[in-house]
């Protein structure tokens, strides 16, 4: 099954291509890192609509979510980026639903979409097409394209992985694939 990174007549006979040229984004503006977390809501808070402003894919957007939602509803429905996939929330026990936010690897059904304020996430539709050609090739080689349901995130993971450990050891790239239960 195709993983859908690339089109289908060219995923299966790729050739690698060499990491170096994947680059994660670095964070943009010297705003400190903050913790993003689920966090619970006063009763009276859950009926006031609050208004966020986050990065998507490089694309600063104003959105109103509604009470409950996650990051990963934002990014789905209000953002129309398909790549994380709903597989276990509010777990994020699966990895399905990764990003990169703020420049580190997130579970977006984790995030409240309140807490999104100012935040800059990257999916797959916007990792550039020969970063993503690159990355597809080296998956295919490797053999490690199965279904395709958590190849988005998986994929983001180990772009986050060569940016930060060009050349990883067998065992930082186990770790870092660690909370993906598909791996």
């Amino acid at each position: 099954v195709c993983c859908g990174l690339v089109s289908s007549s060219s995923c299966c006979s790729v050739q690698a291509a060499p990491t170096a040229a994947l680059r994660v984004p670095p964070r943009v503006g010297k705003r400190p890192a903050r913790r993003i977390s689920a966090g619970r809501r006063r009763a009276s808070e859950a009926t006031q609509a609050t208004e966020v402003e986050l990065t998507g894919n490089g694309r600063r957007r104003r959105l109103t979510p509604r009470p409950g939602e996650s990051l990963l509803d934002l990014l789905r429905t209000h953002l129309d980026l398909l790549s994380p996939k709903r597989g276990c929330p509010p777990q994020g026990q699966c990895g399905a639903c990764l990003a990169i936010v703020d420049g580190e690897p997130r579970m977006t059904c984790t995030v409240a979409a309140e807490r999104t304020d100012g935040l800059e996430v990257l999916t797959l539709e916007g990792v550039p097409a020969g970063e993503r050609e690159s990355l597809a090739r080296a998956f295919t080689v490797a053999g490690a394209i199965q279904c395709g349901f958590c190849t988005p995130a998986i994929v983001l993971r180990a772009k986050h992985l060569l940016y930060r450990h060009p050349s990883p050891t067998r065992g930082e790239i186990a770790r870092a694939l660690d909370e993906h239960l598909c791996r």
